[in-house]
């Protein structure tokens, strides 16, 4: 910290030695700079409590010059922060839900990367299995479900997806997002908005629950999904869509170059090298 007074010209210093926390500040959900032994306990905590909390990261600097300092911690445990939901809109956001959900001809789950932040997969097949409602999942939230459950229908990717999967989510009368976020990360692209109707969708977040245009504030994640599984949702006949399936085409050999891709990942002390040579591929017949 003394070195700082002088502002000498470090390696990865980017024009001031507060720059590289005001950046992390902006993608982080909590940060601080730990230069008090007095206080580093009670940051140390703080950030990581956010941090479980909203299921984000946190970014703690701390100075070489005070990385061995006793510190006095009244602390004795990290424990996750229960908020609770705003049980009145909880009650009238799940009303709301389920009547949509029950007269819906053509209800799909699009199942988002939430559900693996909060640990909800097993609640989400729960809720897949007693309606029979058919799934899709995103590109980051792709391993929330087997791909062999027999509802999944596929990888939802808007216009680059796969035309019967985009027809299944874009012409529900009932889309229910589930921890989803429609970003470009997720749709492939930003050209080809998708043609979602945000009239006919529940789309619940550790952010937000929208029913329609209806916004329900202060409404947990977690608690609109066991609400979800209590209340009377009706079973649907598993005809009801179809579940995608790849059509069964005679593969052929067909040569190509050969490839040599060699990639190196350093991480954790470790170097996993990956080497891949390819000398033939196969293509469905035409």
């Amino acid at each position: 910290m003394r070195k700082r007074k002088k502002d000498p010209m470090l390696h990865h210093k980017v024009r001031s030695f507060d720059a590289q926390r005001r950046i992390f500040e902006e993608i982080t959900v909590a940060s601080t700079l730990l230069s008090d032994p007095r206080t580093a306990a009670g940051e140390v905590h703080r950030c990581l409590t956010e941090s479980v909390r909203h299921k984000m990261p946190a970014y703690i600097e701390l100075p070489r010059n005070v990385a061995c300092l006793p510190i006095a911690s009244d602390h004795t445990g990290l424990c996750e922060i229960q908020e609770a939901s705003d049980q009145v809109a909880l009650q009238e956001a799940l009303e709301e839900a389920v009547a949509m959900i029950n007269r819906a001809q053509r209800p799909v789950i699009v199942a988002g990367v939430e559900l693996h932040r909060f640990g909800l997969q097993r609640q989400l097949l729960d809720l897949v299995e007693s309606t029979n409602i058919p799934i899709a999942t995103l590109l980051l939230s792709k391993s929330v479900i087997s791909e062999r459950h027999p509802l999944y229908l596929g990888l939802y990717e808007g216009a680059l997806g796969h035309d019967y999967i985009r027809e299944c989510v874009e012409s529900s009368d009932c889309l229910i997002m589930l921890g989803a976020f429609l970003t470009d990360v997720e749709l492939g692209t930003t050209d080809s908005p998708s043609k979602i109707d945000l009239g006919k969708t529940i789309n619940v977040t550790s952010e937000k629950l929208s029913i329609g245009y209806h916004n329900y504030e202060n409404v947990r994640l977690q608690d609109f999904m066991r609400g979800l599984l209590n209340s009377k949702l009706n079973p649907r006949e598993y005809s009801s869509i179809r579940p995608f399936t790849a059509p069964c085409t005679a593969l052929v050999a067909m040569p190509v170059a050969a490839l040599v891709c060699l990639y190196e990942f350093v991480g954790h002390n470790r170097i996993i090298s990956f080497f891949c040579c390819g000398v033939s591929g196969f293509l469905p017949k035409s």
